[in-house]
């Protein structure tokens, strides 16, 4: 049998080869590899060579040596592109590297877009930042490959953004797909109805997520806020004054906010002296009330 201790300076370095094929029948990736590398540095390698060193890396978890490899096939115009980008871009997102998974899964060209593809992509670029991630969830929606979680996702990202109303067209699709979820996500659509502008779309959602088992402090707080929104400043107030005597587990900011809006509707009302009182609770409390 063939040793696989080859000197690199070997006199004939096909033997080389024929111990990294050796290597390979044994599953010994990480030889295989250093025998092909040795290889390399004498002569070029084939196209198949270079897939096979690039596919003994990965195997080795070698995976900067393999990524390289598959570099270096793209560069020469040699083998089948797509496959190639997608090999890297799984190689790099398994090193961590987001944003150049991300780039080479850009590379992938529209007929080889699969679920598989969209699913992936928009994994990397959720964890490249917000904007990306948000171009990628549009782009699989465009693509009719997005659903699901992805719509939450955007959906909050868009929230997280102050981007309401695309947040909205996001959270729409979501409950169109799964109108079961509709309560579950009820106070941050809420939420993004109030920041949107639309206090009546606010309390139809602060409605779907109210049930039995649901009447929680957000919801009522989110009521609250559209009702003041909408000029009924006095049932406004009642739930803001119910909330700051029961404020449960709630943080100091949290019972701080509900007292600046406290403050905007004795405003509202003309009630300037409860107004300042209630906006001095809420400074206390780490707010920061800003008078109508």
């Amino acid at each position: 049998a063939l040793p696989l201790d080859l000197p690199a300076a070997a006199s004939d370095p096909d033997l080389h080869r024929v111990a990294a094929l050796v290597a390979t029948r044994r599953r010994e990736p990480a030889i295989a590899v250093r025998h092909l590398q040795v290889l390399a540095s004498h002569r070029a390698l084939t196209v198949d060579e270079r897939r096979w060193l690039a596919g003994q890396a990965e195997e080795a978890g070698q995976w900067t040596v393999a990524v390289a490899e598959y570099d270096r096939l793209l560069a020469s115009g040699q083998g089948r592109a797509d496959e190639l980008w997608q090999k890297v871009a799984e190689l790099e997102a398994r090193q961590g590297h987001a944003a150049a998974a991300l780039a080479a899964w850009q590379q992938v060209s529209s007929p080889a877009r699969d679920a598989t593809y969209w699913r992936r992509l928009t994994w990397a670029a959720a964890r490249v930042g917000r904007r990306e991630a948000l171009d990628a969830y549009a782009a699989a929606f465009a693509a009719g490959a997005a659903g699901g979680e992805q719509w939450l996702e955007a959906a909050r990202l868009h929230a997280g953004a102050g981007e309401p109303e695309d947040a909205l067209l996001w959270y729409e699709r979501y409950v169109a797909s799964a109108p079961a979820a509709a309560p579950e996500i009820g106070a941050e659509v809420g939420r993004a109805c109030l920041a949107a502008g639309r206090p009546a779309d606010a309390l139809t959602w602060v409605a779907k997520a109210r049930t039995p088992q649901v009447n929680d402090r957000a919801l009522v707080a989110i009521e609250a806020q559209a009702l003041h929104m909408l000029g009924r400043t006095q049932e406004a107030a009642a739930r803001l004054a119910a909330l700051v005597r029961d404020p449960g587990a709630s943080t100091s900011h949290t019972v701080g906010e509900w007292f600046a809006w406290l403050g905007r509707t004795a405003q509202a009302r003309g009630r300037l002296l409860d107004a300042s009182s209630y906006f001095g609770e809420a400074l206390a409390r780490g707010a920061t009330p800003t008078a109508e």
